[in-house]
């Protein structure tokens, strides 16, 4: 009976501890590329934008063309 009561409650916390993490945790997202001219060489310095209704990201590229933008929701 004993073990029985205790591993109900055992299932009970963890449930309740793994969907207060989930909201603590939050959603974000990644978005990251290389931006090329029409010739395929990489563009340096290019300014990139990222939008949703909820946020406006904004980049700038490097020397290779590679940007990314961390933290999107």
């Amino acid at each position: 009976m004993f073990a029985r009561r205790l591993t109900f409650w055992s299932l009970g916390l963890f449930a309740v501890l793994s969907f207060a993490t989930r909201g603590l945790a939050g959603t974000t997202g990644v978005i990251s590329g290389t931006v090329k001219d029409e010739h395929g060489a990489p563009i340096a310095s290019a300014h990139v934008t990222a939008s949703s209704p909820s946020q406006t990201a904004r980049g700038l590229t490097i020397a290779s063309g590679f940007f990314s933008m961390l933290n999107l929701s």
